[in-house]
């Protein structure tokens, strides 16, 4: 099934990915946790299948890797006004050529 997208409309994927150890976190871990760690691989797997499938033109996905919360902040960020920056040139062009 497609979905019309409005033409000004800017959509954002965006993930934040954390590996499965955070040395600093491990007070954190549940005793689920451990027992999901043996999934790792398929989690690893049905992601990148996930992102693969869903990622488009319109869509794209960046993968944002969250073990560092100031990069991953600055990465966020950056993509953002990248991604704005991009619709509003495509904007002022569709503009200016009504005109």
């Amino acid at each position: 099934m497609s979905v019309g997208i409005p033409q000004a409309t800017s959509i954002f994927s965006i993930p934040r990915l954390v590996s499965e150890t955070v040395p600093y976190k491990q007070y954190k871990i549940t005793e689920e946790d451990y027992r999901n760690r043996a999934k790792w691989p398929q989690y690893e797997i049905a992601v990148h299948d996930m992102v693969q499938q869903t990622s488009g033109q319109q869509a794209p996905w960046t993968l944002v890797e969250a073990n560092d919360k100031y990069f991953a902040r600055i990465k966020v960020l950056r993509t953002i006004c990248d991604r704005l920056h991009a619709a509003t040139k495509r904007e002022l062009a569709n503009v200016n050529q009504s005109w």
